[in-house]
């Protein structure tokens, strides 16, 4: 018998930060180890973060502290919106990478915000 799947595997935005995440990752691999070390660094540890605080909020009882999460989850991704652009700056990233990366990381925001505004509704 399979153990049940956490119910935060079940959103889709869940799902999203998980690939960003991932695809961020094989990128920052391919960098120096300076640009690694500190830019990379930053925007990996970034990027997961938008996903752990989405998870971690939705796993939470009470309303208050879902929404503090998520708050916490929105700063990281515009934390990593910031690096993707500092990346593209340095020639870290290709312009169609970025783009692509930028867009996924704001349909991600779009998405958080509208959770938070159904959460801050009551479902409604």
């Amino acid at each position: 018998m399979q153990s049940p799947r956490p119910i935060s595997g079940f959103l889709w935005i869940t799902q999203l930060a998980e690939q960003l995440s991932t695809r961020v990752g094989q990128q920052v691999r391919m960098w120096s180890s300076f640009d690694k070390d500190g830019l990379g660094d930053q925007l990996t540890r970034a990027m997961d973060s938008v996903g752990l605080n989405i998870s971690e909020g939705y796993a939470r009882v009470h309303l208050r502290e879902r929404l503090h999460f998520l708050s916490i989850a929105s700063g990281s991704l515009e934390e990593a919106l910031f690096a993707v652009r500092r990346a593209r700056e340095r020639g870290l990233l290709k312009r169609l990478d970025a783009s692509i990366l930028s867009g996924l990381l704001i349909k991600l925001s779009h998405a958080l915000n509208a959770f938070d505004k159904v959460l801050r509704d009551g479902g409604k």
